[in-house]
């Protein structure tokens, strides 16, 4: 079996990060978008493990500072560089490429790709909302303030795991097709693919 990677210019990460930064100031369904997806596809295929997290991270600021200081300006009297309790976020975009990586190791599976997608949905569900009800006053920090922060939060992780389901679908479909309808010089991949 050949072994093969994937290695990755830096126009092309360039580009990845620019359209996943744009592609939030788009009108979408609450949490609709492709900031998890990239870290899994990121963590399946990046031979350099450290590209996957790097590029999740840098695609989730640039669109928040985006969506903060342009989409939703009114609501602050300053440049927001990072929102309040960004980094309960952060930590997940930057933990899902490296079990991700975990995870495949050099066979992906198709039945694995949909297992991360609704883990790390789950898992950014279960830390982001703790982190509002740790470091927010929306809700009381007792056990029923804790329950009522997740209540109120389901509708959105809906809306992350069907993003997840179709975001990594596009990028690893989009892959898997060049992969198989084209020869380039710039792909080499380490893995082989197996559908269940």
């Amino acid at each position: 079996m050949n072994t093969k990677t994937l290695r990755l210019n830096f126009f092309t990460v360039t580009i990845g990060i620019i359209f996943a930064a744009l592609s939030r100031l788009l009108p979408h369904p609450p949490n609709f978008a492709p900031m998890m997806a990239i870290g899994i596809f990121g963590g399946a295929l990046f031979v350099k493990r450290i590209w996957a997290p790097v590029i999740s991270l840098i695609s989730v600021w640039i669109s928040d500072l985006l969506i903060n200081n342009i989409l939703y300006s009114e609501y602050f009297d300053h440049f927001v560089w990072f929102y309040d309790g960004w980094y309960w976020q952060y930590v997940i975009y930057a933990l899902v490429p490296f079990i991700c990586s975990w995870l495949f190791g050099k066979t992906i599976r198709v039945s694995g790709i949909a297992a991360a997608c609704i883990g790390s949905g789950i898992m950014f569900f279960g830390i982001s909302n703790f982190g509002v009800w740790v470091s927010s006053d929306m809700y009381p920090r007792t056990a029923d303030g804790l329950l009522s922060c997740y209540v109120m939060a389901l509708p959105y992780l809906k809306g992350t795991i069907l993003s997840n389901l179709f975001y990594t679908a596009i990028l690893f479909g989009a892959y898997f097709l060049v992969e198989r309808k084209m020869s380039l010089a710039f792909i080499n991949f380490r893995y082989t693919w197996k559908w269940i």
